[in-house]
């Protein structure tokens, strides 16, 4: 997808694979999906229940440009993270605010979403890093994996042999 995806799972259970890798989503986790990576659900749990948000390109790109928090759109293995029960209800309550904004007839409508999507996306990074320390070292195929999938998604345009990426 060339949008910005975050998923926060209110219950339930959601098995899938991210950029071809098995993955899970289970309740009180949030996932933050940067463009350009795929995402195939297999099934789903008959009671899941998720919240979804999605960032088109455009507007992404006027969140970075006006932002003093800078959208790093780095590569995360795990896409998502799980939440405190205190985290999650903050997050919630946030993204009821977001949903509230959108819902706005206002011109001012777009400057708020913004805002509140900065720091919302503030919000998050605390919970992921901060208070979560520094992500697992990756193994050796993870990290060849890694740099793989990001030449690719830098050259793709260049090159479509795959001695291209061998280097």
């Amino acid at each position: 997808s060339p949008h910005l995806v975050i998923g926060l799972c209110h219950r339930g259970d959601v098995i899938l694979e991210y950029d071809m890798l098995p993955r899970e989503f289970h309740a009180n986790e949030i996932s933050v999906v940067y463009p350009n990576h795929i995402i195939k659900v297999h099934s789903s749990s008959e009671d899941y229940l998720a919240t979804i948000i999605v960032i088109s390109k455009d507007f992404l790109k006027n969140l970075q440009h006006r932002s003093s928090h800078r959208y790093q759109l780095e590569y995360q293995k795990r896409p998502a993270f799980r939440l405190s029960d205190e985290q999650f209800k903050v997050i919630v309550s946030a993204t009821d605010v977001i949903e509230a904004i959108s819902n706005l007839n206002s011109p001012l409508r777009d400057t708020m979403l913004a805002n509140a999507l900065d720091t919302y996306s503030q919000l998050v990074d605390v919970y992921r890093f901060h208070e979560k320390g520094d992500l697992p070292e990756w193994n050796k195929g993870e990290r060849l994996y890694y740099r793989f999938y990001e030449a690719i998604t830098q050259h793709f345009h260049e090159s479509h042999e795959i001695k291209f990426y061998a280097n």
